[in-house]
């Protein structure tokens, strides 16, 4: 369930937060690595550069949770990339689809039988975007983004208590 040997290529390894944001801060905004957690064990973290949402005008590093072995047995990290739109060039300038596309889960097919298969997406609250078409809403998973605070998993499962 990990990562298929030639997407370790993608990984910069060994780089710590700060290093991350020295990195992306000059690049464009929606660029993005994937480094090894300093937290996680065997985990691995996106970092991406975009405007802080806050503070229009003002750019900032965000890193996801660290992912494990058991995330990608239920989403592949390419599918899990491919979900986040606010996601574009992977360090330092390489288009995301270029990269991961060739590791992407092809589509769905249509109903069989009366059945509609379902889909598990990723989102990151803070860059979810509306939009106007139902189908294309994805059933809410929290795997949040935080600049410098994790917060508990809220999963929506159930009400807060």
């Amino acid at each position: 369930f990990l990562p298929p040997f030639s997407m370790y290529r993608a990984i910069l390894g060994f780089v710590n937060k700060q290093q991350a944001q020295d990195m992306l801060m000059s690049k464009p905004n929606g660029t993005f690595l994937l480094r090894f957690s300093d937290s996680e064990i065997g985990g691995i973290t996106i970092a991406w550069v975009a405007e802080n949402p806050n503070k229009p005008g003002e750019r900032m590093v965000w890193n996801l949770m660290p992912y494990t072995a058991k995330d990608f047995s239920i989403r592949s990290l390419a599918d899990r990339i491919s979900d986040l739109n606010h996601l574009l060039f992977l360090y330092p300038d390489r288009p995301k689809d270029e990269v991961f596309s060739k590791y992407y889960t092809p589509p769905l097919s249509k109903a069989v039988d009366g059945y509609v298969k379902p889909q598990i997406k990723q989102v990151v609250p803070e860059f979810t975007t509306t939009n106007p078409d139902p189908a294309a809403n994805p059933t809410y998973m929290d795997h949040g983004a935080s600049p410098v605070v994790s917060h508990p998993p809220n999963y929506g499962i159930y009400p807060p208590m």
